[in-house]
């Protein structure tokens, strides 16, 4: 192949920058398994899942009450996400950080295996550098 008949290189694409995440990764601590995250933003509250029928089984599915979100940054991966907040953690940061103190701070979070005759489990949460 001569000069004249190679195809000419298509300039190298470069993707925009993401000005804002729409929709974000989910993470699910693991019992025993420590998560490390940078809170990016307050508690709030998710969207209310009212009853509807499936449409292969025509059965109602029950509603669910509305779950507490937190965005944050998985700091292992550097990635956007959301965590659902337990009750238990929702407490945690409510009573240690008061007014919303948490944000911008960065948190190992630690999910413990439900205690005997416990409907939940426990977190050992630390602040960290």
């Amino acid at each position: 192949m001569n000069d004249k008949t190679k195809p000419e290189k298509a300039a190298e694409w470069t993707p925009p920058a993401v000005k804002r995440n729409i929709t974000l990764p989910l993470i699910k601590p693991q019992i025993d398994k420590a998560v490390y995250i940078e809170v990016s933003g307050p508690m709030f509250e998710g969207k209310e899942i009212k009853d509807k029928k499936d449409p292969e089984t025509g059965e109602m599915t029950a509603s669910m009450a509305k779950a507490t979100l937190l965005n944050c940054t998985e700091l292992e991966t550097g990635v956007d996400s959301q965590i659902i907040v337990p009750a238990v953690l929702h407490g945690i940061f409510d009573d240690e950080y008061p007014d919303d103190a948490y944000v911008g701070k960065r948190f190992k979070l630690v999910k413990q295996a439900k205690a005997s005759g416990k409907r939940y489990h426990n977190f050992s949460v630390a602040e960290v550098e």
